[in-house]
């Protein structure tokens, strides 16, 4: 029985000592949130981040001296910081994303005789809000610190990446009090950090310098790419290029506030519109350029163009959706993000697996944009101040991709200049071959093949354009006599001279002077009456008598030619064997008539020239 009563009694202590601690813990206040700063030295590390647990409170605007009251009571829910609020709200189907107010309070202990140093960096705070510095013991000599935006009233929206200083501050409550209504991320969005005026002031100076610089480069990727787009289009990387850093610079400048720095805060809605859209054709482009990286063309259209039509759907989203839900658009981005991140990375494996030049180098290129991408997505680090590490990367490897398209369009425009000039050399080559196939060897005159094709040529003008055409045959008189008397090498010597005579002599571009054959030559003549042909063949018949030929230092000699002259019919009865034939006699009768005369065939013979004497020396 005692041991029972014993059994008992331990039970029963048991379960009175479990419900007090339970009783003790739910009863006990919240743990108080505080950032003890004291032992750091700003002047040395320059910063650190406010980031961690803050008492928050959703649906009004808290005074100072409610908040010093609630931080010490602890009857305020801690949440993480930075976040936003509608994580750890509950459900509102009258009010999904929570618009309205929040305040945040959190205790800092500032070093001593540091206050009047510090600088307060705001990244981005929702739409609107307002920040208090309340000494811990005397709540009633709070003060404003700052206020960016409308807290009341028509929504003014605040301008990101904000410092404000924390003058006279030592130990005490921050309250931050915020507005939010125009997105779906309300709250404290962004890390907040204490810098070191000096320190703060560099970091905003070498992000001015560093954003330029970047800029700068964008614009120059994007005039070089869009130049050689110009000039050589059969490469598309280089437009798809320019698509990309004109979005790139976009982003750069979206991002950055630049906007509504520039245009004012009203355009905040436009700007978070524009940003969000911006992401969507950016990884679009990223598609493209991949395959115009790899192949220099688009290579797989249907995928390409599927893509590019939902990017589209959610661009057209962006522009005619409430802004909340364009701002709650985290599902779409992180599917695009990795439709695109993988669409990529096959792509430049199969280049890789293909041997394709520069596949490796692409490769390594969009992995590391990809790891920069998660590290901002998982860590939200800044590079400088404002700038991420992915903007970093971004801007390097366009530069980079640049560097391989230029030298790519490069060669193949020197190539292009270089098949061009082979096919320049060609086609002079075998001008030259056709040249030395019409032209006499000894006499540089058109053959009798050429004469053959052009006396062709001429009658299908001659029909065609029911033009006069006439033609010329004449030959050096007593030139056998000549070979006999003084030797082929002499005969050969007054036909090159008669030659050179003939080339001189003025000419229309359409006439056509060839040798013959052995002694003769002949002449055509393009639109051309036989009496105007007469004149012609007195003229040159005149021309080669007065002419002289210096054969050797002893011996110079003065042919004479004799002329026959034709021309056709009009009525398209005859053909250019019977204008052949025609001058043929012609020239016969004008030998037979004792040379070194012009005859007509059906004409008068109305100019009868008698033979001038040969001289020699």
């Amino acid at each position: 029985m005692l041991q029972l009563m014993r059994r008992v009694h331990f039970w029963f202590v048991f379960i009175i000592s479990a419900a007090v601690i339970a009783a003790a813990s739910v009863a006990a206040p919240a743990q108080q949130p505080e950032f003890d700063l004291r032992h750091i030295d700003f002047r040395t590390e320059g910063q650190t981040a406010l980031s961690g647990d803050w008492f928050f409170s959703h649906g009004s605007i808290m005074t100072p001296v409610n908040a010093h009251t609630a931080y010490l009571e602890g009857s305020m829910n801690t949440v993480a910081v930075p976040n936003s609020w509608n994580a750890h709200l509950p459900v509102n189907a009258d009010n999904p994303h929570h618009a309205g107010y929040g305040s945040y309070v959190a205790r800092v202990r500032l070093p001593k005789a540091m206050g009047t140093k510090l600088v307060l960096d705001v990244l981005r705070i929702s739409d609107s809000y307002e920040i208090y510095w309340i000494p811990i013991n005397a709540p009633e000599k709070a003060w404003r610190i700052a206020s960016e935006g409308t807290m009341t009233g028509p929504l003014v929206a605040s301008h990101g990446y904000k410092g404000h200083t924390m003058a006279m501050a030592d130990d005490g409550l921050i309250l931050i009090n915020v507005r939010g209504e125009q997105t779906s991320k309300n709250g404290i969005t962004e890390p907040l950090t204490l810098y070191d005026a000096t320190t703060f002031q560099i970091l905003v100076q070498m992000e001015r310098l560093l954003e330029g610089i970047l800029i700068g480069f964008v614009l120059i990727v994007g005039a070089l790419n869009f130049s050689l787009f110009f000039f050589h289009r059969k490469d598309a990387a280089t437009l798809v290029l320019t698509l990309a850093a004109a979005a790139i610079l976009f982003r750069m400048i979206s991002v950055g506030g630049s906007i509504e720095t520039v245009l004012g805060p009203e355009w905040r809605g436009v700007r978070l519109r524009l940003e969000t859209a911006n992401i969507f054709f950016l990884l679009w482009t990223a598609t493209l350029l991949n395959q115009a990286l790899l192949w220099q063309h688009i290579r797989n259209w249907r995928f390409s163009l599927g893509f590019g039509l939902v990017c589209g759907v959610l661009i057209l989203i962006c522009a005619v959706a409430p802004l909340q839900v364009v701002t709650d658009l985290d599902t779409p981005i992180t599917i695009v993000v990795l439709v695109s991140v993988v669409t990529v990375l096959i792509g430049c494996g199969v280049g890789i697996l293909r041997r394709v030049p520069n596949a490796g180098f692409f490769f390594i290129s969009w992995l590391a944009m990809t790891l920069a991408a998660i590290n901002d997505a998982t860590n939200s680090p800044y590079f400088v101040h404002t700038l991420k590490t992915l903007d970093i990367a971004f801007v390097m490897g366009i530069m980079a991709y640049s560097i391989q398209v230029g030298r790519r369009v490069i060669s193949a425009i020197n190539r292009a200049e270089f098949l061009e000039e082979e096919r320049t050399l060609l086609q002079k080559l075998h001008q030259d071959a056709v040249d030395s196939a019409r032209l006499d060897h000894l006499t540089g005159l058109l053959n009798r093949l050429a004469f053959d094709t052009e006396l062709a040529h001429a009658w299908l003008q001659h029909e065609k354009e029911d033009e006069p055409l006439s033609l010329i045959l004449f030959d050096i008189d007593h030139f056998k006599s000549i070979n006999d008397s003084h030797g082929h090498q002499v005969g050969d010597r007054v036909l090159q001279s008669l030659a050179s005579l003939l080339k001189d002599i003025r000419l229309r571009k359409s006439d056509r002077i060839c040798r013959y054959g052995g002694e003769e030559f002949a002449l055509i003549l393009p639109e051309t009456s036989g009496k105007d042909a007469r004149k012609i063949a007195e003229r040159i018949r005149k021309s080669i008598a007065g002419h002289t030929t210096d054969c050797s230092d002893d011996l110079t000699l003065i042919v004479t030619c004799s002329f026959g002259v034709a021309s056709a019919t009009t009525d398209h009865s005859d053909d250019p064997s019977r204008l052949l034939e025609r001058a043929d006699a012609a020239l016969y009768r004008a030998k037979a008539n004792g040379r070194n005369r012009v005859e007509c065939h059906r004409m008068p013979n109305t100019m009868v020239t008698h033979a001038d004497p040969a001289h020699s020396a």
